[in-house]
C-alpha cells in the first residue's frame, strides 16, 4: 500500500503543477472563466484567481512533503466545491480548469470523482517512508510541467504568427485586428452573435461551416472581415475545434476561449462614458 500511496501523491503534485501553470500562463482567460460563474464580483474577481493559483501551488508543496492530513482535506473540500459549482452551471461535458489542456478538460465531474477517490484512498494508506525520494520527484515533475507549459505557449505563439501572417495575405489587412474563430455547430453561436454584430470595432471571423451558412454570415456581419476556415492551411495547427479568440498585438499573443465574456467585457468598458476631469 506504501507504494499505491507514493504513486498517488505524484499523481497529484502533477496534476495541480498543471493546473498551476496553465492558469499562470492565461491568467486573463482565467479570470473571465470565473467571472462567467456569476458568484464572485467583478471587484474581486483578479484577487479569487491568485488565490486558487496560491492554494494549487500550496497543495502541490503539500503533497511534496508528506503533509497528508491538511493536503488532502483540502483537496477534497476544493474538488467537491468545483464539481457543485460544475454541476451548477451545468458544464459536464467540458470546462476551462486546465487552460488550452483540453484533455484534462473533458469530462470535469468525472475526473474531479476519480482525483477525490484517490484522495480518500490516501487518507487510509497514506505512508511517509519515501520522504525524500518523494521530495526529489516532486521537484523534477514541477520542473517538468513548467517547462511543458511554456513550451506549449512558445509553440502556440509561433503558429499565432504563422496564422496571422496568412490573414494578412489574404486580406490585405496590416493593422493588428482581434480574429475571433467560430463554428458553425457550437452551442453558444446566437449568444456570441448577438455581441459580434454590436462591436464598435472591425474585427477578423474565422468561420468553419457549409459554404452557404459563411456566406450567409458574411453578409450579417459585413461590418467585420469573415473568412472561411477552410481556405486558411495555418488554422489546422492553431486548431478550430472550439471558440476562441486570437489577439495578436505588437508580437505578442493572447488566446482567450471565454469568447462571451470577454466580449461582454469589451463591449461594456468601450461603452462607458468618459467623463472629463
Amino acid at each position: 500500500m506504501i507504494y499505491v500511496s507514493f504513486v498517488i501523491h505524484l499523481i497529484m503534485i502533477a496534476i495541480f503543477s498543471l493546473s498551476f501553470f496553465t492558469k499562470l500562463s492565461a491568467f486573463d482567460d482565467f479570470k473571465l472563466h470565473i467571472h462567467s460563474y456569476k458568484f464572485v464580483p467583478q471587484s474581486f474577481v483578479t484577487f479569487t484567481a491568485s488565490m486558487v493559483l496560491i492554494i494549487e501551488i500550496l497543495l502541490v508543496i503539500g503533497f511534496a512533503i508528506g503533509e497528508v492530513l491538511l493536503t488532502n482535506t483540502v483537496t477534497i473540500v476544493l474538488l467537491a466545491a468545483f464539481s457543485v459549482i460544475l454541476k451548477w452551471k451545468q458544464e459536464n461535458a467540458e470546462c476551462n480548469c486546465f487552460g488550452n489542456v483540453s484533455w484534462l478538460n473533458r469530462l470535469p465531474l468525472m475526473r474531479n470523482a476519480i482525483l477525490l477517490l484517490l484522495v480518500i484512498t490516501d487518507m487510509f494508506i497514506h505512508s511517509r517512508e519515501f520522504k525524500f525520494i518523494q521530495l526529489a520527484m516532486a521537484m523534477c515533475i514541477f520542473v517538468t510541467v513548467g517547462l511543458y507549459a511554456y513550451t506549449k505557449r512558445y509553440l502556440d505563439t509561433k503558429r499565432m504568427e504563422r496564422l496571422v501572417s496568412e490573414i494578412r495575405s489574404q486580406t490585405k489587412v496590416n493593422e493588428d485586428r482581434m480574429i475571433i474563430l467560430l463554428s458553425h455547430n457550437q452551442s453558444n453561436l446566437k449568444e456570441i452573435e448577438k455581441f459580434i454584430v454590436i462591436l464598435p470595432n472591425q474585427v477578423i471571423i474565422i468561420l468553419s461551416g457549409p459554404d452557404w451558412f459563411v456566406k450567409i454570415k458574411s453578409a450579417a456581419w459585413k461590418q467585420h472581415i469573415v473568412l472561411h476556415a477552410s481556405g486558411l492551411n495555418s488554422l489546422n495547427k492553431v486548431g478550430n475545434e472550439e471558440s476562441k479568440i486570437l489577439l495578436y498585438q505588437r508580437r505578442r499573443s493572447r488566446t482567450i476561449t471565454e469568447v462571451t465574456e470577454f466580449l461582454k467585457s469589451k463591449i461594456q468598458k468601450e461603452s462607458e462614458p468618459i467623463y472629463p476631469i
